[in-house]
């Protein structure tokens, strides 16, 4: 039998809260460094850990900033970057998260 600890809730919440704080810091360096790629990353994984840690509403706005950043990458390399695999994933992921369609 398993005996679930108050203590195990408090111990996520904090994992979510400093993974938060990181992504935070990660997009804040992505942004002065011009890395397209690892701002569009930052976004999904802070879009993840907000609606993991019951945040929605602040998860679908990185999950759109996400497809926003991805978009104009897809703009400016052409619609040989939208073929890549991890592009795909990426922008999967953004749009079934955000609730919109791809344009």
């Amino acid at each position: 039998m398993k005996h679930h600890s108050p203590r195990r809730g408090f111990d996520q919440d904090q994992g979510y809260a400093q993974a938060r704080q990181v992504l935070e810091r990660l997009l804040t360096s992505s942004e002065i460094l011009d890395a397209q790629p690892l701002l569009a990353k930052s976004h999904l994984l802070l879009g993840t850990v907000l609606r993991m840690s019951g945040n929605a509403g602040d998860a679908t706005r990185e999950y759109r900033e996400a497809i926003q950043v991805l978009d104009e990458m897809r703009k400016d390399a052409g619609d040989k970057f939208v073929g890549r695999a991890d592009v795909k994933a990426m922008w999967a992921e953004a749009i079934h998260w955000a609730g919109t369609s791809k344009s």
